[in-house]
């Protein structure tokens, strides 16, 4: 209300070059307030008087700009790993393609991205980017419920399923190159079991196996 009182009110506005040393009376302040509905339309008459008054006082015009603060930035990537129940071999090799690419299909239906799905027989890897809004339980739930309907609507198949458990360790930036090639490269566990590779992960990350 500082600057309005400035300026004269009413239809005056209009017609004559705005002195700003003169002080208009409360309701003229008010009245010509009125006028604009918008905060962008008050702004816009402000500029334009500012830089068109007779005043000799220094001119300034006034810039609204957008802050890079006003915005949301997010960067949350996450390593996921499951198992299927009892960690039963129940993905066989020619349909792995597929259930990745659905696994894909149902992280870009909820509004989150699988950067990267692999995994063998009886476990999955998928690296995660998900947004702010969106907890990680709730993402992986989403995959997991997903994907075993969709292995379940296949003729023969009716008693796939996903262990309960699951494992999430958050990934730095500097890391994804790295994540990514281990993702896409699951051929090292002929070698290397599920438990011995989730125990690795686990100490790497500084966390102890529970122990029931």
């Amino acid at each position: 209300m500082k600057i309005a009182r400035r300026f004269n009110g009413g239809s005056q506005i209009k017609q004559d070059p705005i002195p700003c040393c003169r002080r208009p009376t409360r309701g003229a302040s008010r009245a010509f307030v009125d006028k604009f509905h918008t905060p962008r339309s008050f702004m816009q008459f402000i500029n334009h008087a500012v830089t068109t008054t007779q005043c000799n006082a220094p001119i300034a015009k006034i810039h609204v700009q957008s802050s890079p603060m006003s915005h949301r930035y997010e960067s949350l990537l996450v390593h996921s790993i499951f198992s299927t129940k009892d960690r039963r071999p129940l993905i066989p090799k020619d349909i792995r393609p597929r259930l990745w690419a659905y696994i894909g299909g149902i992280a870009k239906t909820n509004s989150f991205k699988a950067l990267a799905v692999g995994g063998i027989e009886d476990h999955v890897h998928v690296l995660l980017s998900l947004p702010a809004t969106l907890a990680v339980a709730k993402a992986i739930q989403l995959i997991k419920g997903g994907s075993s309907k969709w292995m379940n609507d296949k003729p023969g198949r009716r008693s796939f399923a996903w262990q309960d458990s699951y494992g999430v360790f958050t990934v730095g930036i500097s890391q994804v190159e790295s994540t990514l090639r281990y993702i896409n490269n699951q051929e090292h566990h002929l070698r290397v079991g599920y438990e011995d590779e989730f125990r690795k992960i686990l100490q790497r990350h500084g966390i102890r196996e529970f122990k029931g």
